[in-house]
């Protein structure tokens, strides 16, 4: 392989890591590239090297090869270059194995460089063999710099972004980093980038030992052999695996990398970048570097752009809009600063993005301040997402819901954003620069566009909107903004020390009330005042009258009450705090009807508890210092006053025997006695806490609830850690002037505690019961002693109060329970559901499921709720007769037998997304990473699975035929969400993979007979003569879920709600209920509806109908 003897002679002295290279290259050893964009810069930026000629003798020495390489980049006398290379790399999963089973992935990769700033990258990748499935996938993707801007295009997708070439980024790594060399050459050219981790010509010559191991050819150019070793321990840890050494190629001319490999520590060639073909200094085609946007691609612009005005931003919305299936929405009040500056729209989530920029920033865009608008159908996931992390809110008079900022000092975690529902549109307004009460006031100002016009009906194929492009120019005119809305930070300001807090003059006009149900509730805290008046706290303040729960209307939404402690049902108290960045405590008074805050309280996070003795005295209780310190308000003399806490823990709650006499527990087992006008440690760490003073009390735990029965009798609970991990039960019984520990359960985790008697009392715990291991979410104390008590349903509990020792309330997330009659029962109206499976059992009875363990029942001509034994989601129901079913979810079976619903094992610990009986003794479930269950004998147990993937869909012609789909994240960095599904057939005994025309997704699948059948997601695929076809979907949108009747009769429901009818070998729109319902065909001509807030439409006779339930 030496060109001359020189070489030769080099290469006769190679160390043995490279003889041991060449063993493993000839026995034929696949190798990977750790990151296409190593050889993006050492390629790219190598290639503008020039040194010495072919002819000239070859270096001996590795640092001054390196030390000529940094001279001829340098110089630049390479003008243009065009190439193709190979990259093979080995995921670490695959590392442990024999060399068999060795899998790589590989990538082909071609180039073309003109200087100064053109360039054009096609890149095609493939993922390893699977012989299972012999179908290959295969993406080409798009990167391209026509001298002015950044193009890239994704394929699959299919989506083109365009951007500056300043701001340094276009749709990927490698771009980015071209354009750093292309557009601004570095003073220190970068060596290599591998996996975002760049080397410089210090770095390489500081971190490495590189040593000249020989000679050879490369595509016919002669190159410098040089192995790298591994890289320091003082440069850090690197990305890429080189434990084993590294080695590259260098072409003995340019000085252009012509292959890289890197070696783990077992000697396993790990990754290979290597050149196929290469020509430099060539005539280029120009037409290489141009690019226009196929019709079918939706283009997002993100170049820096001068401001739209309210007209142009009119008018290019018109044109997208007009193209679009859902209802579109403009702001008619903006922060004054704000202008408009682009517009997006991003086709497989049909989503349209509106950004608006101070316009300081419009020219120089800086990333700050920017205020985004995203709209698109709405998503049942998505949907469901907000209601069980957000906030209910109203916006107007609009039902919205409200996500606070969660980003830490490091710039990680979400924005502030409000999300509403607007006709069948899901609009979200967020931003990390603006106040909660500046996104409402947007959101709340959102107005249809056009005017009063409905949206265009779904198309039966719609290509992407092409947005307008180049960005308009610069227009003075904007939207007229309303007066900024008055913010918690506007009122007044409280000291720290004894200075009385202000008070806010109450409103004359009653606070509004909403029935139930409610979204994402989550009580915290209860108290009844009678059988019929009572009120609990947490997302929002909810009261109980006329034998049902009302939620407050009109608080602000970024008010997160604690605590309640009502005094009448006329007056009370609320503690919390206010969940905006400053996280101020608030503290809110009930009187005349209406709920009004008293103060700031700037100087504490939030205030946990609150108890009053009277209308005139009384104790809130908190937190200080990022919640490590203690804090303590006293209500005398009308006015809240901070008050010294004795302990430097936070304390979690209060309760006062009378003015004199009163209690509160915390952290650390901190149990505090108010007695002689003072507040005294009992327990816990005292306020020499920084001295490390040691514990006194029964417990080092948390503790998080406290009911005092008298002066002399009590009790708090709570959990401390496990002897073996996790957690276990803290029940403290104060007596004879003594607290004193009694025996707890392991895995509990106790939050509530309520007596209605000495000696009979509840505690409720908020750990899930996912497992037999965790016991009941109830236990009862009676006759002297704790027991658990089965529980209607496993959510988990926050609070519990007793009325007496025969009725009660508890609540938590996503349950209330009410305890009469000598048991618990759940509330089924407290606790809005979604429906997300449905099954007749006959014309006349039916069953369906959904979230937080929702069950209905359809009997007598009538949906009603039952009761169900979890809270988890659940994604599937089937029964085999009126008497015997199942239904599957979030790691949680359950069994309908006799009348009722009962939780059974799960075998597979993992979510099941269908299940399908065939009779009482067999049925199927499938769900995640590949599980296959089987019912038989009486139990369920796991079967081998062809795949690891997800399974989604499951459908059974009979006991020895059935199909299933499954589907695959397939996305590589920080390009566009991929998924990629397989089809997996049930025969002679076993489940197995069958072949399926391409690469598609989809979720979905249902058989109407053993030979026809079809399976929908992205794409519909229809069984018949024994093989599965591709049927393109009419909307363009993802389908979720299909009911196949006959050969010539199937229905589909798309992921906006879109109901669509197979008839006549096309798939045609149909007559689909309002947005916001999930629909379900059970019939050719029969199917429901379902509204997240209960209501339910049927269709018969070709239309939707609203029934009475």
């Amino acid at each position: 392989m030496a060109d001359t003897d020189d070489d030769a002679a080099v290469e006769q002295v190679v160390p043995p890591l490279t003889q041991g290279v060449s063993r493993r290259v000839r026995r034929g050893w696949l190798l990977t590239a750790l990151a296409v964009a190593l050889v993006a810069m050492l390629g790219s930026g190598l290639a503008l090297l020039t040194g010495g000629t072919v002819d000239a003798p070859p270096l001996h020495n590795a640092q001054e090869i390196i030390a000529r390489a940094e001279a001829a980049y340098k110089a630049g006398k390479v003008q243009s270059f065009a190439l193709s290379r190979t990259t093979r790399y080995l995921p670490p999963a695959s590392r442990n194995g024999p060399p068999h089973d060795q899998q790589y992935t590989y990538s082909q990769q071609r180039l073309w460089y003109q200087a100064p700033h053109r360039w054009r990258d096609e890149t095609s990748s493939d993922p390893p063999v699977d012989d299972a499935n012999p179908t290959s996938r295969h993406d080409t993707n798009l990167r391209l710099s026509d001298g002015v801007d950044l193009w890239s295009y994704f394929t699959v997708t299919p989506s083109v972004g365009i951007h500056d070439p300043s701001m340094g980024a276009a749709g990927g790594v490698i771009v980015g980093r071209m354009a750093e060399f292309w557009h601004e050459p570095p003073t220190t050219p970068l060596l290599g980038y591998v996996l975002n981790s760049s080397v410089s010509w210090q770095e390489l010559r500081n971190c490495y030992t590189p040593v000249l191991s020989g000679t050879t050819t490369i595509v016919g150019r002669p190159a410098y052999i040089i192995s790298l070793g591994t890289s320091h321990a003082s440069c850090g840890q690197s990305m890429a695996d080189t434990s084993g050494g590294r080695l590259v190629w260098l072409d003995r001319e340019t000085y252009f990398v012509l292959k890289d490999e890197s070696y783990n520590q077992a000697g396993q060639p790990v990754s290979s970048v290597e050149v196929t073909a290469i020509q430099y200094n060539q005539p280029l085609d120009p037409a290489l570097f141009s690019f226009t946007p196929p019709p079918d691609a939706s283009v997002e612009d993100k170049r820096p752009a001068t401001a739209k005005g309210a007209t142009q931003l009119r008018h290019d919305v018109l044109q997208v809009a007009d193209r679009l299936y859902f209802a579109t929405f403009l702001p008619t009040t903006l922060p004054v600063e704000l202008a408009p500056f682009s517009l997006g729209y991003y086709q497989p989530a049909a989503q349209l993005t509106l950004t608006y920029m101070p316009r300081s920033e419009i020219t120089q865009p800086k990333g700050q301040g920017l205020l985004n608008i995203y709209e698109q159908p709405v998503v049942s996931n998505t949907l469901k997402m907000w209601q069980q992390s957000a906030i209910p809110i109203d916006v107007g008079s609009r039902p919205g819901w409200l996500r606070q900022s969660s980003r830490d000092q490091d710039g990680n975690g979400s924005d502030a954003a409000v999300m509403l529902v607007l006709s069948d549109t899901m609009v979200t307004v967020t931003s990390s620069a603006y106040s909660t009460d500046q996104l409402l006031a947007t959101a709340a100002s959102l107005a249809p566009l056009p005017p009063g016009l409905p949206p265009a009906s779904r198309p039966t194929a719609t290509p992407a909107p092409v947005l307008p492009t180049p960005v308009p120019t610069a227009s003075d005119e904007a939207l007229v903004p309303a007066p900024p809305a008055l913010s918690t930070a506007d009122l007044p300001n409280a000291d720290a020390t004894n200075q009385p807090l202000p008070t806010i003059a109450t409103s004359p006009t009653p606070n509004p009330e909403i029935a139930a149900p409610f979204f994402g509730a989550n009580p915290r805290h209860i108290q009844m005042l009678s059988p019929t008046e009572g009120w609990a706290v947490g997302y929002g303040i909810f009261h109980y009258h006329a034998s049902r729960w009302f939620k407050v209307d009109g608080l602000k939404a970024d008010y997160a009450p604690l605590d309640i402690a009502m005094l009448s049902p006329t007056e009370g108290w609320v503690v919390g705090s206010v969940s905006n960045a400053s996280l101020r405590g608030l503290i809110l008074h009930y009187q005349a009807g209406v709920w009004t805050r008293v103060d700031a309280l700037t100087t504490t996070l939030p205030l946990r508890s609150i108890a009053m003795s009277s209308a005139d005295e009384g104790w809130a209780v908190g937190e200080m210092n990022g919640g490590y310190g203690c804090s303590m308000y006293h209500y005398t003399a009308g006015h809240w006053q901070a008050v010294d806490c004795p302990i430097s823990v936070p304390l979690n709650r209060v309760r006062m025997l009378s003015a004199d006499d009163g209690w509160a527990v915390g952290e650390g087992g901190a149990i505090l006695h108010y007695t002689a006008g003072r507040w005294q440690v009992v327990a816990g760490f005292g306020s020499d806490y920084w001295q490390n003073a040691p514990n006194r009390g029964p417990t080092k735990g948390h503790l998080a609830d406290l009911q005092m029965l008298s002066p002399t009798e009590g009790w708090a609970v709570g959990s401390e850690p496990g002897l073996f991990g996790g957690y276990h039960a803290v029940m403290l019984h104060y007596h004879a002037g003594v607290w004193q520990a009694m025996s707890g359960s392991d895995n509990v985790s106790l939050s509530g505690v309520s007596f209605s008697a000495p000696d009979d009392g509840w505690a409720v715990s908020d750990n899930y019961n996912y497992t037999p291991d965790f016991p009941a979410t109830l236990m009862r104390y009676h006759a002297g002693a704790w027991q658990a008590v089965d529980s209607p349903n496993d959510a988990p509990l926050a609070c519990v109060q007793m009325l007496s020792a025969s009725e009660g309330w508890a609540m938590g997330d996503s349950a209330a329970l009410h305890y009469q009659d000598g048991r618990w029962t759940v509330d089924n109206g407290f606790i809005s559901t979604s429906v997300d499976a449905l099954t007749m059992v006959s014309p006349t009875e039916g069953w369906a499921v959904g979230s937080f363990g929702a069950v209905q029942h359809y009997t007598a001509g009538h949906w009603q709720r039952v009761s169900s034994p979890t809270v988890h989601d659940l994604s599937a129901v089937s029964f085999a007769n009126p008497g015997d079913g199942w239904a599957v979810g979030d790691n949680v079976i359950l069994h309908y037998t006799a009348g009722g619903w009962r939780k059974v094992a799960n075998p597979g610990g993992h979510r099941l997304y269908s299940v399908q009986m065939l009779s009482p003794a067999d049925g199927w479930a499938v769900g995640e990473y590949g599980t296959i269950l089987r019912y038989q004998n009486g139990q369920w147990a796991a079967v081998a699975s062809p795949t690891k993937d997800s399974l989604f869909g499951l459908s059974m012609v009979s006991a020895a035929d059935g199909w299933a789909v499954s589907l695959n994240n397939t996305t590589s960095g920080s390009a566009p969400a991929t998924y990629l599904s397989s089809i997996l057939r049930y025969q002679d005994g076993r489940w197995a993979k069958v072949s399926i025309p391409g690469a598609i997704s989809v979720t979905s699948i249902q058989m109407s007979g053993p030979d026809n059948g079809w399976a929908v997601g992205q794409v519909s695929l229809h069984y018949q003569g024994g093989q599965w076809q591709l049927v393109p979907n009419p909307t363009g949108a993802t389908v979720r879920r299909v009911f196949a009747f006959s050969k010539g009769d199937a229905w589909a429901v798309s992921d906006g709600g879109q109901l669509l009818r197979y008839q006549n070998g096309v798939w045609q729109n149909a007559a689909s209920p309002p947005r916001g319902y999930s629909a379900f065909m059970v019939a050719a001509d029969d199917g429901w509806a379902f509204s997240i807030m209960g209501e339910v439409l049927r269709y018969q006779n070709g239309a939707w109908r609203k029934t009475a339930g």
